[in-house]
């Protein structure tokens, strides 16, 4: 019975932990869920190029190539094209693209991430942008995050190309061959393109499926709704202001990727001291481990044990009986039932009358 308790108490520990098991994957899958969620809902009206697509860099080509109109928002991404900017190369990267809106809207670009080298004052790798009927605008070099610098400098970057904002815009990005030296951090560019129209034509209007809105309530331009508030800057800081006044799930400042590895790591850290406690007790013989988890015996049990041996000696006695020693076979044999029946003697029977007298003659008849 106790074995039977024992095992009923380890039984209820194995619940617990699946239970706790439950609630963690419970907890972990819907959070996981909400960021999947969020993530795909912020990139779904977004439409993805990268420098490894022939429409966007060719190596033949030497004129720009238009990007159909745009209907969306799009990125520009390097993929995995600087991956091997270590080793030598035998050119240097050049890409040309044309990026237009449909009738009656503007154009604007944001680099939302820049990281090419520069030689003192000159770019050895940038990008430049170029407005309709108009010349080369200014090169872009050096290591820019658009979520750490401030409006002046942002402005001062993007000056040059918003005074006059047109619906299409020509845009060269040119990466020397020159491999980067050990110290070199990697190469990295990240452009979006977000067409948007005046606010007093267009607001509250649904084009292509989009609503237009005010980004803020004193913005004299509007943007598809989806694209505000969705943790990528899609204005110009002289134009508008998307992403503030957001709620901060959606802010993209790098709260979200911390808080998901904090709660990751809460979970993981509550799951191994709860291994490290159970390993704790078993070891020490502790809770459902030691002897008198399954409480005082019962009288019972003994009655049943015993009860047990001596069926089990019965059954011993059946299979192999004892071999009787040598004075109960004696007295087997003297209290048989052929001792008691032997016949009297012959003297008995026949006594003797005469001493010299001749012994009876027996017949063989």
């Amino acid at each position: 019975m106790f074995f039977i308790q024992q095992k009923m108490a380890k039984l209820h520990i194995f619940k617990c932990f699946y239970l706790f098991l439950v609630i963690v994957i419970n907890i972990t899958t819907d959070f996981c869920y909400a960021k999947l969620k969020y993530s795909l809902s912020k990139h779904e009206s977004y439409e993805t190029y990268n420098l490894t697509q022939e429409e966007i860099c060719h190596p033949l080509r030497g004129k720009a190539k238009p990007i159909p109109k745009l209907t969306h928002a799009i990125t520009i991404e390097p993929s995995y094209i600087f991956q091997s900017w270590r080793t030598p190369r035998n050119a240097d990267l050049i890409c040309k693209f044309i990026v237009k809106t449909a009738h009656r809207q503007n154009l604007m670009v944001v680099i939302q991430n820049l990281s090419f080298r520069q030689n003192g004052s000159k770019c050895l790798d940038y990008v430049k942008f170029k407005r309709k009927n108009h010349d080369d605008g200014k090169t872009f070099c050096g290591k820019i995050d658009y979520e750490r610098v401030h409006d002046d400098f942002a402005r001062n970057i993007v000056g040059e190309f918003t005074s006059n904002m047109e619906d299409e815009i020509e845009t060269t990005i040119l990466v020397s061959k020159q491999p980067l030296d050990p110290e070199d951090p990697p190469l990295n560019i990240t452009l979006v393109f977000t067409p948007f129209k005046d606010c007093f034509r267009s607001e509250g209007l649904n084009n292509n499926g989009q609503i237009y809105k005010r980004p803020t309530e004193t913005s004299e331009y509007c943007l598809p709704e989806d694209y505000i508030c969705d943790g990528i800057t899609n204005c110009l800081p002289e134009i508008c202001k998307d992403e503030s006044n957001c709620p901060e799930i959606i802010v993209s400042n790098g709260i979200g990727t911390k808080v998901t590895i904090t709660a990751v790591s809460t979970i993981l850290l509550c799951f191994i001291i709860f291994l490290m406690g159970l390993w704790i007790c078993r070891r020490n013989h502790k809770l459902c481990w030691s002897p008198d988890c399954a409480g005082p015996p019962n009288p019972d049990d003994h009655r049943f044990a015993n009860a047990n041996n001596r069926g089990s000696g019965n059954f011993t006695d059946q299979q192999s009986p004892p071999v009787p020693s040598a004075p109960m076979l004696q007295v087997a044999v003297l209290s048989s039932p052929a001792d008691k029946d032997l016949p009297p003697s012959y003297d008995s029977l026949f006594p003797a009358e005469d001493v010299g007298a001749p012994p009876p003659v027996h017949s063989n008849i």
